[in-house]
């Protein structure tokens, strides 16, 4: 964080004899405080380019990982907030951001997954605890997940092919795999999908109806995810200004 600004300054180096005196000031105040400018070093190597994250922010193109970001690095602030505390000199440099820091941390740590992924259309991003119908929606995806693992296992019993798996693919959706040295076990009800050079891929009527269960819930949980984070990532715009001045 700064390196922008530094290259600013060094490009166009101030005139007027009480802001040069005033940032001279802030550096003896470092250069006699050397406890408090080690710990704002290590906090300030934490924090993410603000000005670059804004400047998504304002072209609708930030994603999860940005916005996790930013929420990080205005945590860290916080922090360097309290070490300026210590010198009550500096409180003045972030006066004003209080609100502002505590608002946003919130409200980004009450939406965004601590670990998003990041495509911005594909889910798991937001919150089950920030969305009732997300949370719903998690849910039975989950659930389906273990009825797949249960549903494996069933299948593997009662044809006693031990080498039965449950698979899934864009293209073909949810299939039961069998090797070709097992084909003679296959039973009646199992319907045929897809050849493979190894063996064949099978579909039941049970499988099939889960199958329409789970991809309708991931679908839906999908596109509410992608809705409810564009809505967010609207409400951050009207504090675009004050984040620019913060980095």
């Amino acid at each position: 964080m700064g390196k922008r600004l530094l290259y600013s300054w060094i490009l166009n180096p101030l005139i007027e004899k009480e802001q040069i005196e005033e940032r001279t000031n802030i550096v003896d105040i470092f250069f006699n405080n050397g406890e408090e400018l080690s710990q704002c070093m290590e906090i300030l190597s934490k924090v993410s380019d603000i000005e670059r994250i804004v400047g998504k922010i304002g072209l609708r193109r930030v994603n999860g990982r940005d916005i996790k970001a930013l929420q990080i690095s205005l945590e860290n602030i916080k922090s360097l907030r309290e070490v300026f505390t210590k010198i009550p000199e500096l409180l003045k440099i972030l006066d004003g951001y209080d609100n502002l820091l505590t608002t946003l941390i919130e409200s980004i740590d009450n939406c965004i997954v601590d670990s998003p992924p990041p495509s911005i259309t594909e889910g798991g991003i937001i919150k089950g605890s920030y969305n009732s119908e997300v949370k719903e929606l998690r849910e039975l995806s989950g659930d389906s997940k273990s009825w797949i693992k249960e549903f494996e296992e069933s299948e593997k019993r009662s044809t006693n092919i031990n080498s039965l798996k449950i698979g899934f693919n864009k293209v073909f959706g949810y299939y039961i795999e069998v090797t070709n040295a097992q084909k003679d076990k296959v039973p009646e009800r199992y319907i045929r999908k897809q050849t493979l050079v190894n063996g064949e891929r099978y579909i039941t009527e049970e499988l099939k109806q889960k199958e329409s269960v789970i991809l309708t819930a991931q679908e839906r949980l999908d596109e509410l995810e992608y809705k409810l984070f564009v809505e967010f990532r609207e409400s951050l715009i009207p504090y675009i200004n004050q984040l620019q001045e913060l980095g």
